[in-house]
């Protein structure tokens, strides 16, 4: 029975990760008190550190220094709310393993403990195997187990939320009209009131731009069950429909924006077959191009290629690729944000979230205010494909660029028929 040390100086909160965690056969030692929970571990033998961030004594970044101070492997989860979510992330930098947002969820609680016992009972094995390939090929099974236990986890952050309704009523003129129609609205008689024109204009154009928000958020809570329409394509002709659609569509990007869009053909013929919606994996590829477009410098390229899977067995990587800009973020030592930083690989995928505050926004797009990336992943997941991003360097061109990539990647069958 695994035995895990919890630390949080909110009673309730303590004793229900106590019971959680018993009926998960799991052993807990819950303490109130910071410093005893830490006199405990350096005469006990821990699985697993569960605690909290604020806390009176000696908060939850303290007591991390103390413990890896001794033991660089003990998986260390902090307990967060939403809105510290930037300490959160600072503390993965140095050293936590995992973060989990108050209030607890028995689920989550649970497979947050087993996924972090597992990952670092393999770094103990990693530091003892003497082969070198070994330790590469445990790694990577170790980082592709985490993307994928991720990629299909949707987490709400109350704040970002919050945001993007108190943003979207202040840009559709918030409720000013309401109290303008109080003031300015003349009785005529028990039935009818007159009041002007522009105030009706007002209160109509305010009203749509709301609605247009509410219809996007019914959208949402839809999106497990929309209504998709798989047809099965044999490689030559998908990728065909797609070059041609990114040809005609963003076509607008040179002239509107000054930007040059590069389609990479692939040179070679494969034998396979994709079941797609494609009108849906078309809107994804937009999303993906107008997200390039927004996320890199002026003037520079963007690309879009269609290719054989280069990491995974009968499939095909659909790929945007840009140079990254800088950010109006900052990280946690001031510097500016370049790119998506690893530690916000998964974050950018979750609903309503963004790196920068208040993001550029284009009239071409579908899915606005932090809900593009989210809504690709859910229709991937239909798709039984997904995406990944990662940055890079390219040494193809005069000089050393780095990159980021956006790729999804759509399992194929091998034809039999075409």
């Amino acid at each position: 029975m695994e035995k895990i040390l919890v630390v949080d100086d909110d009673y309730g909160t303590m004793k229900q990760i106590e019971i959680i965690l018993k009926k998960n056969n799991y052993h807990p030692f819950c303490f109130t008190s910071p410093q005893e929970a830490l006199n405990s571990f350096e005469v006990s033998d821990y699985d697993l550190v569960l605690s909290d961030f604020y806390m009176p004594e000696m908060n939850g970044e303290e007591l991390l220094h103390k413990i890896r101070a001794t033991d660089r492997y003990i998986p260390f989860i902090i307990l967060t709310v939403n809105m510290e979510i930037d300490n959160a992330i600072k503390l993965l930098k140095e050293g936590a393993d995992d973060y989990l947002s108050k209030p607890v969820v028995s689920d989550e609680l649970i497979f947050r403990i087993k996924k972090n016992i597992e990952e670092k009972n393999n770094k103990r094995v990693l530091d003892v195997v003497e082969r070198e390939q070994a330790i590469m090929e445990l790694e990577s099974k170790r980082m592709v187990n985490w993307k994928l236990l991720y990629a299909t986890k949707d987490v709400k952050h109350t704040d970002q939320v919050i945001n993007l309704f108190t943003r979207t009523l202040n840009q559709a003129g918030g409720f000013v009209w309401l109290d303008i129609l109080k003031m300015h609205t003349e009785e005529i008689d028990d039935e009818n009131y007159k009041i002007s024109k522009s105030l009706v204009d007002l209160i109509i154009q305010s009203t749509e731009q709301n609605q247009v928000f509410f219809d996007n958020i019914t959208f949402l809570s839809n999106l497990d069950s929309l209504q998709l329409h798989f047809v099965r394509y044999n490689y030559g002709d998908f990728s065909s429909k797609l070059f041609d659609y990114v040809s005609k569509e963003f076509d607008f990007l040179k002239t509107l924006y000054n930007r040059q869009l590069f389609v990479q053909k692939s040179s070679k013929s494969l034998d396979y077959e994709l079941v797609v919606d494609i009108g849906y994996v078309k809107q994804i590829v937009k999303e993906l191009i107008l997200n390039a477009l927004k996320y890199s410098p002026p003037n520079t390229p963007i690309f879009f290629m269609v290719e054989k899977s280069t990491t995974e067995e009968d499939s095909v990587d659909i790929s945007v690729k840009n140079t990254p800009k800088k950010m109006d973020a900052k990280d946690f030592d001031g510097n500016d944000i370049i790119g998506i930083p690893y530690e916000y690989s998964e974050l950018i995928f979750d609903l309503f979230y963004t790196i920068d505050p208040f993001p550029t926004t284009y009239k071409e797009e579908d899915w606005t205010n932090g809900t593009g990336l989210y809504i690709v992943r859910k229709i991937l997941k239909r798709h039984n494909a997904w995406i990944k991003t990662v940055n890079g360097v390219d040494y193809s061109r005069d000089v050393p660029m780095p990159y980021i990539k956006f790729t999804v990647t759509i399992p194929c069958s091998i034809s039999d028929s075409f």
